[in-house]
């Protein structure tokens, strides 16, 4: 599949969220796109984790990157292995975060 691989709206602060699951026979190479709502600051977590809705430490790729308000955080070329999940974390809700790209 191609184009738009996930999306979530972050409905809970400081709790992780599965944006996306790679296909258990696949690896898909994707972009992220976060996009803080809110008026605040907030601090946004990015992950590759075997474990739905976990942050896995060993495979943090963005830890507390701080999104201003009304403003977009962007990562590309990131490769999720078969069957693994790309979770994220934010401190405020008003968090939107879209998956874009390929699975192989």
């Amino acid at each position: 599949m191609n184009g738009r691989l996930g999306a979530v709206d972050v409905a809970a602060a400081n709790t992780a969220e599965t944006v996306y699951t790679s296909a258990a026979t696949r690896y898909s190479t994707v972009s992220v796109s976060v996009c803080n709502r809110g008026p605040d600051t907030t601090q946004v977590t990015l992950s590759g984790s075997a474990i739905d809705n976990t942050i896995d430490t060993t495979e943090i790729f963005e830890y507390r990157t701080e999104l201003l308000p009304h403003n977009v955080l962007e990562r590309t070329g990131i490769v999720v292995p078969a069957g693994e999940h790309l979770v994220v974390e934010s401190t405020t809700t008003n968090v939107s975060v879209v998956v874009m790209g390929a699975e192989a």
